[in-house]
């Protein structure tokens, strides 16, 4: 069990116990969770926070283990034997929750991650590999822009309101009100000030 944790407070850390969680004396095993990110990189940002995750899943009493992504074809790409995407399947049917984490890559997750996914098949015989688990989700959002980072993500809300509302118009045919059509303008001048404020070295 991880005792090097400096960012936590161990006495606010509140460990959980059987009794708390009404869970029989002798358990047959330690909650098993399995995670997975998104990224190949020498310094992947996903991987340091999967292993930072399963340290502190482990300190909870959770026994984790995390896959290497690294290897493993794209979908379509090789046989279901290869032994990459077995591993992947195997951990999948071991884990009882699993922690997702994945890079932003052009609005949406990484390939490496995607393709992890979709190696997951819906069923395996009479077994849906996902059903009864529990799913944590991270999004390494601001990895693109690494300057500034949350201006850019703020202007980018502008865009987004601007679009959100257009595409109630033209795609859910409800024609916004003035209030809408306000509350867009607002957010793009927003996102104008951000964009056009002068800049300091």
């Amino acid at each position: 069990m991880p005792d090097d944790l400096p960012n936590l407070d161990p006495a606010l850390l509140d460990l959980p116990s059987l009794d708390k969680l009404g869970l029989p004396a002798q358990p047959e095993h330690l909650p098993r969770i399995l995670l997975l990110y998104g990224s190949n990189r020498e310094r992947s940002y996903s991987r340091l926070l999967v292993q930072e995750a399963a340290r502190l899943l482990e300190r909870l009493g959770a026994e984790p283990r995390i896959f290497d992504p690294a290897g493993l074809p794209l979908p379509d790409d090789a046989p279901e034997s290869h032994p990459k995407v077995q591993e992947l399947r195997e951990l999948v049917l071991w884990s009882e929750g699993q922690v997702w984490c994945s890079p932003e890559r052009h609005g949406a997750m990484s390939a490496v991650f995607k393709a992890q996914i979709d190696w997951i098949p819906l069923t395996l015989g009479a077994i849906r590999p996902t059903q009864g688990k529990t799913l944590a989700l991270f999004a390494w959002l601001l990895s693109l822009h690494p300057t500034a980072a949350g201006r850019v993500y703020a202007a980018y809300g502008g865009v987004y309101v601007g679009v959100a509302l257009l595409w109630l118009w033209l795609v859910d045919g409800v024609r916004p009100t003035l209030w809408d059509l306000l509350g867009g303008s607002v957010a793009l001048a927003g996102m104008a000030i951000i964009m056009l404020a002068p800049r300091t070295p």
